[in-house]
């Protein structure tokens, strides 16, 4: 029994002040000098996207030639086209109706454009136009060229339905022209 041993005494560990001090400063010294590199750095700039119209406000007909001129339907640019359109279609309904259009989710277009008291033909068209596009824009959903078409020739119904196609339309900020 000579290799069994008796307990240890308890050794009681008291750490100095100053080297808990010196190692506060260490990790805030080190979170200022994280911060001041992060925020030094510069920031990557987003690429500019193209406008769909250049030049003076055109009126809300022209942009949608301009698109369906753009080949976005010829080389299947499925969601290209599909934004691109629903920004149109969403600046022109927002400027018609005092809406912040492309601020607004879709239902919260349809909601305010259904208490705003749109009829109910060119409401129809607005909330089959707009989710469509959804659709193609957020989901894996690729529409054919014939659905393609029909989205334009609805939003081409939809101008033509609410009249005044000739007013200046405020060019959308970003496009994916």
């Amino acid at each position: 029994m000579d290799d069994i041993h008796g307990l240890k005494p308890f050794m009681f560990f008291a750490p100095s002040w100053k080297l808990l001090l010196l190692a506060g400063f260490a990790i805030v010294a080190m979170g200022l000098l994280a911060t001041w590199f992060l925020k030094s750095r510069p920031a990557k700039p987003l690429p500019a996207l193209p406008v769909i119209v250049e030049g003076p406000p055109a009126s809300v007909r022209a942009q949608l030639d301009q698109l369906a001129a753009g080949g976005m339907l010829e080389t299947g640019r499925v969601r290209d086209f599909h934004a691109s359109l629903s920004t149109i279609v969403r600046a022109y309904l927002g400027q018609k109706f005092g809406l912040p259009g492309r601020r607004f989710t879709t239902t919260e277009l349809l909601s305010a454009l259904a208490n705003g008291g749109i009829a109910q033909e060119p409401l129809q068209l607005v909330s089959d136009l707009l989710p469509r596009c959804d659709l193609a824009k957020f989901a894996d959903f690729r529409p054919g060229r014939a659905d393609m078409d029909h989205v334009l020739r609805e939003a081409y119904r939809l101008v033509d339905l609410l009249g005044d196609d000739q007013t200046p339309v405020e060019e959308p900020e970003e496009s994916f022209a």
